[in-house]
């Protein structure tokens, strides 16, 4: 037997409603926060100590230009001895955004579109991956 019940939203004591503006606010309040983008790089064999340095110095000029970019990091991968380490990159890059908001303008910035076109044909496919979240 299905039994239907009806209850006005009154009813709830609109608990469901402040929930649900409270979760629109700590979402508003996170998107003042600092954003932090990882992206890992996972490089062709191929590629040399030569082209993996020259990624690194074009990451660290061209992408600290961007506006809305506070930091900027770009290096090799520091350890992978623990079971829990991603183990499939070479180079991972670090960038720390005033905002969330700031990602908006850097994704199609220029400089970005520049550095992609650098590392691109080093990479192999699937090479990209990327984090990003909010921090204090």
């Amino acid at each position: 037997m299905l039994l239907a019940l009806s209850v006005p939203i009154s009813a709830l004591g609109g608990s469901l409603l402040t929930r649900s503006k409270q979760g629109q606010s700590l979402l508003a309040q996170e998107s003042q926060k600092p954003l932090h983008h990882i992206v890992l790089f996972d490089l062709k064999e191929s590629t040399s100590a030569k082209d993996k340095a020259k990624i690194v110095t074009a990451g660290e000029t061209l992408l600290s230009e961007i506006p809305g970019v506070v930091d900027v990091q770009l290096g090799d991968k520091a350890r992978e001895n623990r079971e829990v380490h991603i183990k499939n990159y070479d180079l991972a890059l670090y960038i720390e955004f005033e905002s969330n908001a700031d990602l908006d303008v850097y994704s199609p910035h220029e400089k970005h579109q520049e550095f992609i076109k650098i590392v691109s044909p080093m990479l192999e496919e699937d090479g990209v991956k990327v984090i990003d979240f909010y921090g204090g």
